[in-house]
């Protein structure tokens, strides 16, 4: 996992080592990490030529830093203040440029100077004129964009939300320990998510994580089959899919024979409440409908169930707002994850425009609920403040049925006990790993169930009596 803070955070840490005389020796650390970056990009040292571009604060003297170690490595560098850069498109032949200009610290609209064509361009700790926690230029001002951002200590949401990684390229962390004790933001990574799956006791069985989905409608009919499948690619021992059909229609769901149908005949929701506590989780609403009669039926379930929830899709929006959502969520006695779009979001709680974790974090507070708020990146929030960014996803998984699969998959991991909040990030991480190592446009949705299952297969190791493994 990697920290995430924010510029106040930044600045609060940079006082501490003022405070401490550190200040120096940190700067000559951040030239050095900053130098080998480069070397990395040019590739050797002797007879490349390098700019850097050098800002009046910290961030100047950290690029400072930096050209003192390439040279010492034979690398020829010239230094360009602020006042002049305007000359430098007229200075061709460079092989690199380090932004050091403006760090976390710029809250002013800048204006990018033109740089030589084609030469690759290294922002120290993230690209001038960009917000470190927006990711947005300052009205009427611009960015440096950058081919490779070195993130001093810490990410900041400004690398990785709005137009962050459209400036900052590809992202190297460096000095990890220049970061604050207490940090409430991370980025998820591959090996934290799947280091963190469930593993199933030795004597499991079908029930001991059990999955009930309630959804589908009259052309719906594989939303929730595609939860079952997210729920069985997670590890759940046994899923059963609970759909209300029209008089006479054919369900069509015995393409997957493993998932148990139960057909609903009325919108009476006491039945299947009280089936819900056999079930370890719930995963309530995909193609669930938005008829009144619909909407209610959805409620009493959510209402009623005593096991952790995952709400998502119909079942999320017929609340029609965060109020009526907040009424029933706050009251009930087990975790509910909800899993919105942006579009679904906004339907709920406002349009969360250019700030998805404060927004995400707020409905998480007013709800009590872990609010999975699917995008790129995806920002999953906890009422107690915790936030973890998946950004492991793509556009690959823009297809339909890709959202039914992860609601699926994050109910499979909370019916092997795991916390909400815990569930959600991890489902979203692993839900994109299995995306984006597709070889096709877009991920049908039998692939990714697939690819999920082969992850998480390949992650845990499942105990075996010792009478298995009797060595000779």
């Amino acid at each position: 996992m990697h920290p995430i803070v924010t510029a106040r955070e930044v600045q609060e840490f940079d006082r501490g080592l003022a405070e401490a005389r550190l200040v120096d020796a940190t700067i000559e650390r951040v030239g050095f990490a900053v130098a080998r970056a480069a070397l990395g990009l040019l590739g050797r040292a002797y007879g490349k030529r390098v700019a850097i571009l050098q800002g009046p604060g910290n961030n100047g003297r950290d690029g400072a830093a930096a050209g003192r170690y390439l040279a010492a490595r034979g690398v020829r560098v010239e230094t360009f203040s602020p006042a002049e850069l305007a000359g430098l498109p007229q200075r061709p032949g460079f092989d690199l440029v380090v932004d050091a200009l403006f760090g976390t610290g710029l809250a002013r609209a800048f204006q990018p100077p033109e740089l030589p064509e084609g030469v690759p361009v290294l922002a120290v700790d993230i690209p001038s004129g960009l917000d470190a926690d927006s990711g947005l230029c300052a009205a009427g001002g611009g960015a440096l964009r950058a081919t490779v951002t070195v993130a001093v200590g810490t990410l900041k949401p400004g690398h990785l939300i709005n137009e962050g990684p459209e400036y900052c390229g590809s992202l190297i962390r460096v000095l990890p320990d220049l970061c604050p004790e207490e940090v409430r933001w991370q980025l998820a990574d591959p090996e934290s998510a799947l280091a963190s799956l469930p593993v199933p006791a030795r004597e499991s069985h079908k029930w001991s994580s059990t999955v009930m989905v309630v959804g589908g409608s009259i052309g719906m009919r594989g939303a929730p089959l595609f939860s079952s499948m997210g729920a069985y690619a997670a590890g759940a021992g046994m899923v059963h899919l609970y759909t209300r059909l029209e008089p006479g229609e054919s369900p069509g769901l015995e393409q997957r024979p493993e998932v148990v149908v139960k057909l609903v005949e009325s919108f009476y929701a006491e039945p299947v409440v009280k089936a819900s506590q056999r079930f370890k989780a719930l995963v309530v609403g995909p193609g669930a409908g938005t008829s009144l009669q619909a909407v209610n039926f959805v409620r009493r379930i959510v209402a009623g169930s005593g096991a952790p929830v995952v709400l998502d899709a119909d079942g999320l929006t017929g609340f029609g707002d965060g109020y009526r959502l907040a009424k029933i969520t706050r009251n009930r006695s087990a975790a509910t994850v909800i899993t919105p779009h942006c579009g679904e979001f906004s339907k709920l709680f406002g349009d969360p425009g250019t700030d998805p974790i404060g927004a995400a974090l707020a409905a998480s507070a007013d709800t009590g609920c872990v609010i999975l708020l699917k995008g790129s990146p995806t920002v999953v929030a906890s009422p107690d403040g915790r936030v973890v960014i998946a950004a492991s996803g793509s556009a690959r998984l823009a297809m339909a049925g890709t959202g039914d699969v992860l609601a699926g998959l994050t109910g499979g991991l909370l019916a092997q006990g795991m916390g909400a909040f815990e569930a959600a990030w991890v489902a979203a991480e692993i839900h994109g790993i299995a995306g984006a190592g597709s070889g096709s446009r877009l991920v049908g949705v039998a692939d990714l169930a697939s690819a999920i299952s082969n992850l998480v297969g390949s992650a845990v190791a499942v105990p075996r009596h010792p009478g298995a493994e009797i060595g000779s």
